[in-house]
């Protein structure tokens, strides 16, 4: 199977991003990746096909997890 899919995304701080990581942009990309397989990985075709909109959901929830975790540790915050 097949998915496209679309992240927006935007660098709230450039210093953070490039101190901490060599190519934030590339690792978002990868974060995208990972974190939408995993979703997908749960779901039969059905579900995939009817739940776009709960799908979409759970990838915000779980990326900005991520991120958070990846860029500031547990517990961290972008604001």
């Amino acid at each position: 199977m097949s998915v496209d899919a679309v992240v927006y995304y935007r660098v709230s701080n450039a210093t953070v991003s490039v101190a901490n990581v060599e190519n934030a942009h590339h690792s978002t990309r990868l974060l995208a990746q990972t974190t939408l397989r995993n979703i997908l990985g749960t779901k039969n075709l059905h579900e995939i096909l009817s739940d776009r909109e709960s799908i979409s959901g759970s990838m915000q929830v779980l990326a900005w997890q991520e991120l958070c975790d990846f860029f500031f540790g547990l517990g961290g915050s972008f604001n």
